[in-house]
């Protein structure tokens, strides 16, 4: 697998062009909060799973996306 920086406008042409395409939101909850987060006309593009405070992030992560197929863009500070 490999792992390329793009800029967000990108990331939104994937998902959008990309039925199989998924945005993972690694942020905290403190960050969806304050910040915000995306706005997608289609919600089930996106998935909340923040890392930092998760100890079973891999596992959950795995379970999550293991029926997605396709490109996945995360979003993280």
């Amino acid at each position: 697998m490999s792992v390329q920086n793009i800029c967000s406008t990108k990331a939104y042409d994937i998902l959008i062009s990309n039925d199989n395409a998924f945005l993972v939101d690694v942020r905290t909850r403190e960050e969806w909060q304050q910040v915000g987060i995306p706005h997608l006309d289609n919600k089930n593009k996106v998935i909340f799973l923040s890392w930092q405070l998760n100890k079973d992030f891999e596992d959950n992560f795995l379970s999550i996306i293991k029926d997605k197929i396709g490109a996945t863009n995360f979003l993280h500070n």
